[in-house]
This record gives C-alpha cells, sequence and structure tokens, in this order.
C-alpha cells in the first residue's frame, strides 16, 4: 500500500468519524447478556493447567475475552454450594440496577476481516476499539462499516 493510499484511508475514515458526530448520532448499544457462570471442576494440577491453557485461548477472542474482562462471564468451582454463590451474585446486581452499555470489542495486532465478521456474526457490539499501535486492513475496514461497526482508536 503506497503513502498516498494509506492517507487517502485514514481522511476516508476520519471524514466518517467527524460526520457522524457532527450531525449528532448517538451510539446505540444493544442490551448486554445476563452474566455467565461457567462450572469449573479441579481435582488436581492438571485440571488447573489445562483450565489455565483454555482461558488464555478464549481470552483472546475478541468477544468472549471482553465478557471475562467485563464480568459478563465467571467462573466457579463445580462444587454445588461455591456454584450457588457464584450464580446468585451475578444475578442479584443485574435485577437491581439497569442494564449497562456492554464492553466494546477491543483489537490488537492485526485486524482482518474475518476477525470483523466474527464479531459482526456474534452481534454483542455496535463498535470496536483498536489498541494503541493496532493496525486495520482495507478489507477490515470496508467489512466494519458494511456491518454497522462503529471504530474508535484508543490513544
Amino acid at each position: 500500500m503506497s503513502e498516498t493510499e494509506l492517507r487517502a484511508m485514514v481522511r476516508q475514515v476520519l471524514g466518517d468519524i467527524l460526520k457522524d458526530r457532527r450531525a449528532g448520532k448517538p451510539l446505540v448499544a444493544p442490551a448486554p447478556p445476563a452474566p455467565a457462570v461457567e462450572a469449573v471442576s479441579i481435582t488436581g494440577n492438571a485440571d488447573l493447567a489445562a483450565f489455565v491453557q483454555r482461558l488464555i485461548g478464549v481470552l483472546d477472542d475478541p468477544v468472549k475475552g471482553a465478557a471475562i474482562r467485563s464480568g459478563n462471564h465467571v467462573f466457579a468451582l463445580a462444587n454445588g454450594q461455591a456454584l450457588a454463590q457464584a450464580q446468585a451474585h451475578t444475578q442479584a446486581p443485574a435485577q437491581a440496577t439497569a442494564p449497562a452499555t456492554p464492553c466494546p470489542a477491543e483489537l490488537s495486532g492485526t485486524i482482518t476481516e474475518a476477525r470483523i465478521a466474527k464479531i459482526a456474526k456474534l452481534g454483542e457490539t455496535d463498535r470496536i476499539v483498536l489498541a494503541p499501535g493496532a493496525v486495520m486492513t482495507p478489507l477490515a475496514n470496508d467489512r466494519a462499516r458494511a456491518v454497522g461497526l462503529k471504530i474508535e482508536r484508543k490513544r
């Protein structure tokens, strides 16, 4: 990609963002899903190691990782008492307060069309945040616009 093409893309993205801001379009997000509690059975070091490896992989997923980080997906030991306490704890705040805006997916590294398609398919957010240093391919940018995802850069 030439410097001229890159500059044109940046101008286009900034123009879209500024146009939306001038029009006063609010960012409306869908209501968050109820917090999910996942029962985890850990009986020894091997189970713990397997859980950690699985968790590392899940945290790389932009949507599932955001759900874990925001508290919308929690883990509890599979014994009856710990699981019941975790379920009661996650359900009580959700019933007592108004639903909060879900956290947008924060993406780092190279953002490809496939990653945008995956986020759009899940439909849990209407915007994505690009971490500092993140690079978005032109095809990913086109796909995000086509599916209505707002793109923000974290500074």
